[in-house]
Protein backbone atom coordinates (compact mmCIF):
# COMPACT_ATOMS: atom_id res chain seq x y z
CA UNK A 1 0.00 0.00 0.00
CA UNK A 2 1.59 3.01 -1.46
CA UNK A 3 0.79 6.38 1.01
CA UNK A 4 0.92 9.60 -0.90
CA UNK A 5 2.22 13.13 0.44
CA UNK A 6 -1.00 14.53 1.23
CA UNK A 7 -1.11 11.09 3.77
CA UNK A 8 2.24 11.31 4.58
CA UNK A 9 1.94 15.26 5.42
CA UNK A 10 -1.40 14.11 7.99
CA UNK A 11 0.61 11.39 9.59
CA UNK A 12 3.26 13.37 10.32
CA UNK A 13 1.13 16.17 11.55
CA UNK A 14 -0.69 13.83 13.92
CA UNK A 15 2.97 12.65 15.50
CA UNK A 16 3.43 16.46 16.02
CA UNK A 17 0.05 17.27 18.03
CA UNK A 18 0.74 13.85 19.89
CA UNK A 19 3.90 14.92 20.75
CA UNK A 20 3.19 18.14 21.68
CA UNK A 21 0.28 16.98 23.86
CA UNK A 22 1.94 14.33 25.43
CA UNK A 23 4.45 16.91 26.85
CA UNK A 24 2.21 19.65 28.09
CA UNK A 25 0.21 17.20 29.93
CA UNK A 26 3.65 15.18 31.46
CA UNK A 27 4.66 18.70 32.72
CA UNK A 28 1.51 19.77 34.20
CA UNK A 29 1.83 16.38 35.78
CA UNK A 30 4.81 16.94 37.16
CA UNK A 31 4.19 20.42 38.18
CA UNK A 32 0.79 19.61 39.90
CA UNK A 33 2.55 16.58 42.00
CA UNK A 34 5.32 19.48 43.58
CA UNK A 35 3.08 22.16 43.78
CA UNK A 36 0.76 19.46 46.09
CA UNK A 37 3.89 18.42 47.89
CA UNK A 38 5.16 21.83 48.49
CA UNK A 39 1.53 23.58 49.75
CA UNK A 40 0.47 21.09 51.83
CA UNK A 41 1.71 22.31 55.27
CA UNK A 42 1.57 25.71 54.16
CA UNK A 43 -2.81 25.32 53.44
CA UNK A 44 -3.04 22.92 57.14
CA UNK A 45 -1.11 25.97 58.99
CA UNK A 46 -3.32 28.72 56.93
CA UNK A 47 -0.07 30.52 54.92
CA UNK A 48 -1.98 31.73 52.19
CA UNK A 49 0.29 33.72 50.96
CA UNK A 50 2.90 30.77 50.33
CA UNK A 51 0.76 28.71 48.77
CA UNK A 52 0.10 31.40 46.17
CA UNK A 53 3.87 31.80 46.11
CA UNK A 54 4.01 28.50 45.44
CA UNK A 55 1.23 28.48 42.68
CA UNK A 56 2.76 31.08 40.38
CA UNK A 57 5.93 28.73 40.34
CA UNK A 58 4.05 25.92 39.15
CA UNK A 59 2.31 27.60 36.00
CA UNK A 60 1.37 24.88 34.10
CA UNK A 61 -0.51 23.01 37.00
CA UNK A 62 -4.37 22.71 36.97
CA UNK A 63 -4.34 22.21 40.38
CA UNK A 64 -2.20 25.29 41.51
CA UNK A 65 -4.48 27.55 39.07
CA UNK A 66 -7.60 26.37 40.78
CA UNK A 67 -6.36 26.45 44.43
CA UNK A 68 -4.80 30.01 43.87
CA UNK A 69 -8.14 31.40 42.34
CA UNK A 70 -10.14 30.14 45.27
CA UNK A 71 -7.44 31.21 47.91
CA UNK A 72 -7.67 34.50 46.07
CA UNK A 73 -11.57 35.00 45.96
CA UNK A 74 -11.60 33.15 49.50
CA UNK A 75 -8.66 36.26 51.12
CA UNK A 76 -10.42 39.10 49.06
CA UNK A 77 -13.75 38.22 51.32
CA UNK A 78 -15.06 41.09 53.34
CA UNK A 79 -14.28 40.51 57.38
CA UNK A 80 -17.44 40.71 58.18
CA UNK A 81 -18.40 37.07 55.95
CA UNK A 82 -18.42 34.16 58.17
CA UNK A 83 -15.32 31.37 56.84
CA UNK A 84 -19.30 29.91 55.13
CA UNK A 85 -19.49 33.09 53.09
CA UNK A 86 -15.90 33.22 51.97
CA UNK A 87 -15.51 30.04 51.08
CA UNK A 88 -18.74 30.64 49.04
CA UNK A 89 -17.59 33.53 47.57
CA UNK A 90 -14.61 31.67 46.29
CA UNK A 91 -16.57 29.52 45.00
CA UNK A 92 -17.39 31.52 41.49
CA UNK A 93 -13.66 31.81 40.82
CA UNK A 94 -12.88 27.81 41.52
CA UNK A 95 -15.12 27.40 38.95
CA UNK A 96 -14.33 29.41 36.42
CA UNK A 97 -10.64 28.68 36.70
CA UNK A 98 -11.68 24.91 36.40
CA UNK A 99 -13.89 26.03 33.03
CA UNK A 100 -10.58 27.86 31.54
CA UNK A 101 -8.52 25.23 32.14
CA UNK A 102 -10.67 23.11 30.69
CA UNK A 103 -11.30 24.47 27.97
CA UNK A 104 -7.28 25.16 27.54
CA UNK A 105 -7.23 21.47 27.54
CA UNK A 106 -8.62 20.98 24.73
CA UNK A 107 -8.06 19.52 21.62
CA UNK A 108 -10.44 21.78 19.52
CA UNK A 109 -11.33 25.24 20.40
CA UNK A 110 -15.06 25.98 22.42
CA UNK A 111 -17.45 26.73 19.69
CA UNK A 112 -19.95 29.69 20.49
CA UNK A 113 -23.17 28.95 19.16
Amino acid sequence: MQMDACGAFGMANTVVIVSGRLFRYSAARRQSRAFVRDAAAALRDGRFDQVLAIAARNQRSHVAAVVAAGLAAFSSAPPEFSHAEGIAAGGCPTHRALRDEWDSAAVFPPVDP
